[in-house]
């Protein structure tokens, strides 16, 4: 391992395609909240008022950060904690 690298981070995927909120939101908190250090939850949604709520969800969390990406046809949402 090079010098200064740590551990490799682990990324988790929630394919949450064609679900519907409030479910995907809570689906998105649960495994948020067992996330470990050095994980990352990536989260792929075709459901734009889910997208909207993850945002304002995060907000309210101070130990979570929150990018969202619009793709073709589904978004991704990359959730780490802090």
């Amino acid at each position: 391992m090079a010098r200064g690298a740590g551990p490799k981070k682990i990324e988790r995927l929630l394919d949450l395609r064609g679900k519907r909120a409030p479910f995907t939101i809570v689906a998105i908190a649960r495994q948020a909240k067992a996330l470990g250090a050095r994980e990352s939850l990536r989260v792929l949604i075709d459901d734009k008022r889910t997208v909207e709520e993850a945002r304002d969800w995060a907000e309210r969390m101070s130990s979570i950060s929150i990018q969202t990406e619009r793709l073709e046809d589904h978004w991704a949402i990359l959730i780490e904690t802090l």
